[in-house]
């Protein structure tokens, strides 16, 4: 059986649309994007992060880890280190808050139905300039990601927090 999602309690900042930003969440990860001015959304009924220049990223939230389940980066801004920026941000969160973060690396295809559920997985199967997905582990290794196992065609990785937090 599957890992449950959690959906943690969060405010609006401004009353509630699509597109309004979260104020405050219930979850010491999301709430530290908060603090570090990121731009935390509740888009298609998943936290997104809209950050640096129109890098996205959709997280999925577990009760022991955050996974990135896509980062993407507008086609006309990638190769630019914005995607960099936003892997760096996330893994001094997980540092400081001691959750792990966990990913698979995938290519995302134009004829997946989920595409059309979620604005990061459409900006995603944009192929313009993207890394080949034989070589995104190497990305994430750069971040302190290590492959946990073959997952397809790609892999299951893994950050673990380099500070426990201790309550």
């Amino acid at each position: 059986m599957g890992k449950t999602k959690l959906y943690p309690k969060f405010k609006y900042k401004d009353g509630f649309s699509v597109m309004d930003r979260i104020e405050s969440v219930e979850h010491p990860f999301l709430q530290e994007i908060i603090n570090m001015k990121g731009g935390l959304f509740f888009v298609g009924g998943e936290f997104t992060v809209y950050a640096c220049d129109l890098v996205e990223v959709l997280l999925y939230i577990y009760e022991d880890s955050v996974e990135i389940e896509c980062i993407s980066t507008d086609p006309d801004k990638r190769k630019k280190g914005q995607a960099s920026e936003v892997m760096k941000a996330l893994t001094s969160i997980s540092d400081k808050t001691g959750i792990p973060i966990t990913l698979r690396t995938a290519d995302v295809k134009s004829n997946q139905s989920q595409i059309m559920l979620h604005p990061v997985i459409m900006l995603g199967a944009i192929k313009k300039g993207k890394i080949p997905v034989n070589k995104l582990h190497k990305f994430y290794e750069k971040f302190g990601f290590k492959i946990q196992e073959k997952a397809g065609n790609g892999y299951r990785m893994v950050y673990e927090p380099s500070k426990l937090v201790t309550n």
